[in-house]
Parts: C-alpha cells; sequence; structure tokens
C-alpha cells in the first residue's frame, strides 16, 4: 500500500465555489459602511456589486430578506439598499 498518498483537492474547491459567493453577498453591509466613513467610493462600491443589483431582483423573497437584514447589521440603511440594488440607479450617479 501506499501510504505517502495526498488527499484529493475536490472538497478543497466545493468550499471555495460554495463560501466565495457567500462571502461576497455578505461583504456588502460592510463596504457601504467603508463608503460612508470615505474609505471608499461610491463609484468602486457600485462596480463591485454591480452583479448583486442585477439578481437581486430574481431572488426568492426569503433570500431577499436575509440578505437585507445582513448588510442592515453591516451599516447599509433602506435608501442604500434602494439605490444600490435598484438596476441601473447606482451607475448613473
Amino acid at each position: 500500500m501506499n501510504e505517502n498518498r495526498t488527499p484529493p483537492f475536490w472538497p478543497w474547491i466545493v468550499v471555495l465555489l460554495v463560501a466565495l459567493p457567500v462571502f461576497y453577498l455578505g461583504s456588502f453591509g460592510p463596504a457601504v459602511w467603508l463608503m460612508r466613513n470615505e474609505w471608499i467610493s461610491l463609484e468602486s462600491l457600485c462596480t463591485a456589486y454591480q452583479p448583486v443589483g442585477l439578481f437581486y431582483g430574481h431572488l426568492p423573497p426569503i433570500l431577499r430578506s436575509a440578505l437585507i437584514g445582513c448588510w442592515r447589521c453591516g451599516g447599509a440603511s433602506d435608501i442604500e439598499l434602494f439605490f444600490l440594488l435598484s438596476p441601473g440607479q447606482g451607475a448613473s450617479y
């Protein structure tokens, strides 16, 4: 038997494919906080989270409410969420 067998890579690939989108969506609230405190610009925030605004309207309501709750914990207010999640609003300034 070969005892120097290396572990397979597929579990790490699965973890990355699941964890990266979760962390991306969860980082929206803290990114709004960074924008409010002038660490990043509105333009860079809208550019980084443009895909969120595009697919947000197609999510089931339970996922939408979970995302809104997470983003509010990060400091995003209702009006910021409205303008940043409305397609075309954030990019047009």
